[in-house]
């Protein structure tokens, strides 16, 4: 009998070469392919001929999620609900009329959605719920990661280029940040890669690894939630399952509240030991479990004139039941991080 996931590929670990099949892999990435038929090709050529706003598209989005392949749907499966992957990453969805599109050189810009957006959306929606914030990009569900030469120098901002964006989960100071980070390829001139890592118990030493577990760290707040006034979190950096520990990391942010304690060093060594890039070419769609991946991003050549690298960026929970209190229109699920505790 032929596997249901016999389409989908493990595209990428972290193991040294000659390391025995057995062995497990600190980073699981899967891939598939976004198989376009006459249906699908359709309902993408509708969208783009019309174009649509967020609010309309967060109303279709289930809709159109059901449209979606076969394969990419199996796949999403996969990940988000058997946890055989920690990212999945979707090639070859079709960009429609984004990609004559200019890439933003501010952020916040309105328009209405294309076909790839709507894609993008609809695979969110597979998986969870996508939700905006309303401190960032003027409240936008679909977030513009690109360039700004304002921010050209700034390190650990989506907007800088010049410096290094160092590991991160997203918003880890969040008393629940959200379980996926989605990202979809418009254009990558400079073939910058995202890079991923994560830790597994024989990673580390056990005494570093026991302290990371202990709640002894403080996490900030990260500048994208454009200077609000929030608590910063306290407790541990690994969590939950022991045999595949959860992450909540910020690189930038992140400080042990315990005089002495070289944990951090440790898992920080770890991390760049495990990191794995992933290579997104225009029409890539990457899925990323944020509760077991930490992200980063090398320093890139931009020119700030509507050539540079453009992703889209959506975040998403499981269920909304975790922060439906700071939602004030499930309809058009955009957080309001002012009242986080």
């Amino acid at each position: 009998m032929t596997s249901p996931f016999a389409n989908i590929d493990v595209m990428a670990s972290n193991l040294p070469e000659g390391s025995q099949s057995g062995q497990l892999r600190s980073v699981i990435i899967a891939e598939t392919d976004f198989k376009v038929d006459e249906r699908i090709g359709d309902l993408l050529e509708k969208i783009d001929s019309v174009g649509c706003a967020e609010r309309e598209a967060c109303r279709l989005a289930p809709a159109w999620a059901a449209a979606l392949p076969e394969g990419v749907q199996r796949a999403v499966l996969m990940l988000a609900r058997l946890h055989l992957a920690d990212a999945l990453v979707i090639r070859r969805v079709p960009l429609g009329r984004i990609a004559k599109a200019r890439t933003p050189v501010v952020h916040g810009e309105a328009r209405r959605l294309g076909g790839f957006e709507a894609m993008c959306l609809a695979i969110a929606y597979l998986y969870g719920t996508p939700v905006g914030y309303a401190t960032q990009q003027k409240g936008r569900m679909i977030n513009d990661i690109v360039p700004l030469r304002q921010q050209s120098h700034v390190p650990n901002h989506s907007g800088g280029f010049t410096e290094k964006f160092k590991f991160h989960s997203e918003d880890a100071f969040m008393a629940s940040p959200p379980n996926f980070i989605q990202l979809g390829c418009v254009r990558n001139p400079t073939k910058t890669p995202l890079t991923v890592s994560s830790i597994l118990p024989g990673d580390i030493a056990p005494e570093p690894y026991a302290a990371l577990r202990s709640s002894r760290y403080r996490i900030g707040v990260n500048p994208g939630q454009g200077g609000t006034q929030l608590e910063p979190y306290l407790g541990a950096i690994l969590g939950g399952d022991n045999a595949r520990p959860s992450l909540r990391f910020n690189d930038a942010e992140t400080t042990c509240l315990e005089p002495g304690d070289t944990s951090l060093n440790s898992f920080e060594e770890t991390l760049e030991r495990n990191a794995t890039d992933v290579n997104l070419e225009p029409g890539d769609v990457i899925i990323v479990n944020n509760r077991r991946l930490v992200h980063a991003r090398r320093p890139y050549a931009a020119k700030c004139d509507g050539t540079d690298r453009w992703l889209l960026r959506l975040v998403a929970y499981r269920s909304i039941d975790t922060v439906q209190e700071l939602i004030p229109d499930v309809e058009f699920p955009i957080l309001h991080p002012k009242v986080m505790k």
